[in-house]
């Protein structure tokens, strides 16, 4: 099977101004290349612009920092507002935090379907449908990313002012998990769930495994687990879940730099025997191996891990760099021989909105590059 092409689902603007030009605009780059899903997420700045961005404006929150979102540090946060009657913050609910969104959606997927009935490079395909995880969107809304990459000071060192203001934003996860559960419900009535499938996205888990002290680091990734396993098990059985990991990517500016991939393996086999235990099905997953528009590591060292990947996890390598094509190709192959299996396809670390158009056509051209040489190699092989 040829290499298919994976995206995570944000555009640039100028690509995408509706879902129909920015749909014809991916067909157009990849030229002819299969797509795994398609993808054209509705807000360039993955939830900032339409979602953190309006909160304020909700009667039960108010605005606790301000920040214009121009760096990690400079987030907006904010907090349930005072009842002046009992002194007690707003109990806060899924009406509350909800991304407002359904109907929008709704009006992509009808799009789609009417896209797909003309044009045959869609046929066969699903509409990727984002659903940032709530454990991110509640620490993006209430909480501020705990470090400044440009500080050079260690990780931990700087995360730790930052610990309570995670914690007391995680008191409001049960309203962001029935809110986007619900959104999920209510894409998959009227036989949505058999052309969706659900790109559950969470930069939170691998910027937390990063943070934590090495002797807690598995305790962190069990409970991360555990939560995910639990919001997955929350959905309709019919609900196609996918798992887009990621290195984190604001601005297009990384926050950290993994040593290896020892951490997202080490989620995702946590991750496995939950919902296993849940008898739910394992997500297809994206495992990022570049960072931003960083060249993807070269070291094989690097790519070792994906040996003890649970084997039941259909993955997606995340190894494409705008401007490294050397460096793409050598990862592809380092990651997929490591992992000891095929991969179904090959896209960017994150999402390409924060990118310009001219790089986002590059990173195209990269993977058209990396999926020409594997999908060579194989016929090589098979002949």
């Amino acid at each position: 099977m040829p290499v298919k092409f994976q995206f995570a689902g944000t555009l640039p603007d100028s690509a995408a101004p509706d879902f129909k030009t920015g749909v014809m605009w991916l067909l157009d780059q990849t030229s002819g290349h299969p797509l795994n899903a398609v993808a054209c997420d509705p807000d360039s700045s993955w939830m900032v612009e339409r979602h953190l961005a309006g909160l304020g404006e909700r009667p039960n929150l108010e605005v606790a920092r301000e920040g214009d979102y121009s760096s990690v540090k400079n987030a907006r946060t904010y907090r349930p507002v005072i009842n002046p009657e009992t002194g007690a913050p707003a109990k806060l609910n899924a009406d509350d935090v909800s991304m407002q969104r359904v109907e929008q959606l709704r009006a992509d997927l009808s799009t789609f379907r009417q896209m797909r009935m003309a044009d045959s490079r869609l046929a066969g395909l699903r509409y990727q449908c984002s659903v940032p995880s709530p454990v991110d969107l509640t620490l993006f809304t209430f909480a501020r990313v705990p470090y400044d990459p440009d500080r050079r000071m260690p990780r931990l060192l700087q995360a730790l002012p930052g610990i309570p203001d995670a914690v007391r934003a995680l008191k409001h996860l049960d309203a962001y998990c029935e809110a986007q559960c619900r959104d999920v419900a209510a894409l998959c009535e009227d036989g949505g769930h058999k052309d969706i499938v659900f790109n559950l996205e969470s930069p939170a888990i691998l910027v937390a495994l990063d943070l934590a002290p090495r002797p807690l680091r598995k305790l962190v990734a069990r409970l991360l687990a555990r939560q995910l396993a639990d919001f997955i098990d929350s959905l309709p059985d019919e609900a196609r879940v996918r798992l887009h990991l990621c290195n984190s990517n604001h601005q297009d500016k990384a926050l950290f730099h993994p040593k290896n991939l020892r951490n997202p393996v080490m989620f995702l086999n946590l991750l496995a025997h939950e919902l296993r235990r849940r008898k739910r099905a394992l997500p297809e997953v994206d495992i990022p191996a570049a960072v931003s528009g960083e060249a993807p590591s070269t070291d094989p060292a690097y790519y070792k891990d994906l040996a003890d990947l649970d084997e039941g996890y259909t993955v997606v390598a995340g190894v494409i760099a705008e401007g490294h094509r050397a460096a793409s190709i050598t990862a592809y192959w380092l990651f997929r021989t490591a992992l000891g299996r095929s991969v179904k396809a090959i896209m960017t670390a994150c999402g390409l909105g924060r990118h310009s158009e001219e790089d986002a056509r590059e990173a195209i051209k990269v993977m058209i590059t990396v999926a020409n040489a594997a999908n060579a190699a194989a016929s090589g092989t098979a002949a």
